[in-house]
């Protein structure tokens, strides 16, 4: 406990330290880092709630994911490790603006991380293609078909100077609809793994049964009573009791 009541007080105290020495430097409150951008800039409330639920979809989904990594069987762990890991950098990137926030201001051209987003997940597939073969692969495709075409609307409106509602509207909800897709493929997967797990032998398939009810673990004691052994009821008990209490010289007598 006094570790990680430690651990958070050190990294709330770089945080803070942070904020003072960035924050100056680049003409930024100390407090805007913890605040929430609309009320910093003072906007409507509902401003950017279909862009945090993206957010909440792929931390949510990342989560699911490494956990089940954690438990799963030796077979389905580095798969679903590393896909949980790809999942938790692409929130990262949506959630921080890297590739259209910070890279630009490092003087970084935001594409190269949509070329090694890519790189990694066709690595990915590759890899581990016995494993994803297994898998409801229509969601995967179909997500980062649409993730692409928000990244491809994201390039041609940045570059043509493209800077309208509509346009915007159509890269982001190509976007948020591809963090769906990618969300229900990534904890059907974790399901369907943790269901595998109750079938060792392999013959379990990482397709999505919505109908798999896990079945309750019994308990087997280390110490089975013979079964020849009478029950231990009242009577037995009065009946041991009273032996106990008999006077030795009317015990009998013990076998050679």
């Amino acid at each position: 406990m006094a570790q990680i009541a430690a651990t958070i007080v050190f990294l709330n105290l770089v945080l803070v330290a942070s904020a003072l020495s960035i924050g100056p430097a680049y003409d930024i409150p100390p407090s805007a880092f913890y605040r929430d951008p609309v009320a910093v800039f003072d906007g409507k409330f509902a401003i950017g709630w279909f862009s945090n639920l993206g957010g909440l979809l792929w931390f949510a989904t990342a989560a699911v994911l490494i956990f089940t990594a954690l438990a799963a069987q030796a077979k389905t762990q580095e798969p679903l490790l590393v896909f949980g890991l790809l999942t938790a950098a692409l929130g990262g990137d949506d959630l921080f603006m890297l590739h259209d926030g910070l890279l630009p201001f490092l003087g970084l051209p935001g594409v190269l991380l949509y070329g090694l987003y890519a790189v990694v997940l066709l690595t990915w597939l590759y890899r581990y293609l016995d494993f994803v073969v297994g898998t409801q692969l229509v969601y995967i495709l179909t997500g980062g078909f649409l993730l692409m075409v928000s990244a491809g609307s994201d390039i041609v409106v940045d570059s043509a100077g493209l800077h309208g509602d509509t346009a915007y509207l159509i890269e982001d909800v190509a976007k948020l609809s591809g963090i769906m897709f990618w969300s229900v493929y990534g904890v059907s997967t974790a399901w369907a793994a943790m269901r595998a797990n109750r079938h060792p032998t392999g013959e379990t398939s990482l397709r999505f049964d919505p109908t798999f009810e896990p079945q309750r673990q019994t308990f087997e004691p280390a110490y089975r009573t013979p079964a020849s052994a009478a029950p231990l009821d009242a009577l037995n008990l009065n009946g041991a009791l009273a032996a106990a209490r008999r006077p030795v010289s009317e015990c009998p007598p013990s076998a050679p």
